[in-house]
């Protein structure tokens, strides 16, 4: 195969072909002369090796941003509840059974398998990194949170 073959047969299976076409090529007894990669080729493997990795770097910058927005509206809803709503809301994500989570309102048995998968949580924004568990599903989560603790307040009547 020539050189222009190996490294057109490299670059195609995916392997940086940069520094093996412009490695010097093996003398034979044959031949004395050697043939070098022309430069612009070179330069062109390089370029293309380049622009796939700079290509690669943004779609993963994409991804960490959408994660962080989730994650900071996740913030925001979390911010509401109180510290005991944190802990009972955190111990029913680890440690619920599926009747309990199921118990939360947009969470079916799908969902809450989803999330018994994912355990542990540190905290209760992790949730909103769960497949399936959207930021509709996630307001559910904090609201019922939120029911965990309050209190249904009854009038009493003096008894005279």
């Amino acid at each position: 195969m020539t050189m222009k073959m190996t490294a057109a047969v490299l670059v195609g299976a995916g392997i940086a072909a940069a520094t093996l076409v412009a490695a010097p090529p093996k003398k034979s007894s044959s031949s004395r002369s050697t043939k070098k990669a022309p430069k612009a080729e070179v330069q062109k493997v390089r370029s293309s090796s380049a622009k796939k990795a700079k290509k690669a770097e943004k779609a993963a910058e994409k991804s960490e941003t959408r994660i962080t927005r989730e994650q900071a509206e996740a913030k925001k809803l979390v911010a509401a509840l109180t510290t005991t709503q944190k802990t009972k809301l955190l111990a029913l994500l680890n440690e619920g059974d599926a009747k309990a989570l199921t118990s939360i309102s947009g969470v079916g048995k799908t969902r809450a398998t989803q999330i018994a998968n994912a355990r542990p949580f540190d905290k209760v924004e992790d949730l909103a990194g769960v497949r399936g568990v959207g930021p509709r599903t996630f307001t559910e989560v904090v609201a019922h949170g939120k029911s965990l603790t309050s209190r249904s307040r009854k009038s009493t009547k003096a008894s005279s």
